[in-house]
């Protein structure tokens, strides 16, 4: 339907009065890839359109690590700014920190529990 919608001349740069948001933006946080996929195939989608808060849709994608819809615009031609890149290796060492942080956690909860379990013997 979308399609459709295209080559009848839908704006796929136009953004939403709410929050300024524009289909790709939309597609992020729908998690609608099909679509996503649709409009970076277009040469005339803008990847560089920001919403309101001066987001692009790759800034989106980035902050919700979701890998898909930055790979096809980086695919689609949209160039990582180094400020991103700085930010990405922020957000993976802090995932990294996170699960580090809960692997020790369920490591000592095993410990006590073999502790338990030996004292209880």
């Amino acid at each position: 339907m979308m399609r459709r919608d295209l080559e009848l001349g839908a704006d796929i740069n136009g953004q939403e009065s709410l929050n300024g948001s524009t289909p790709l933006h939309l597609c992020e946080e729908e998690r609608n890839y099909e679509l996503a996929e649709l409009l970076c195939e277009r040469p005339d989608v803008n990847l560089n359109a920001t919403n309101y808060a001066g987001q692009t849709a790759y800034q989106l994608a980035l902050e919700r690590n979701n890998f898909l819809l930055k790979k096809m615009q980086i695919d689609a031609g949209y160039k990582v700014p180094p400020s991103d890149v700085k930010r990405s290796d922020r957000i993976a060492k802090s995932k990294r920190f996170w699960l580090k942080s809960i692997l020790v956690r369920q490591k000592n909860k095993s410990k006590s529990c073999v502790r338990r379990l030996r004292f209880s013997i």
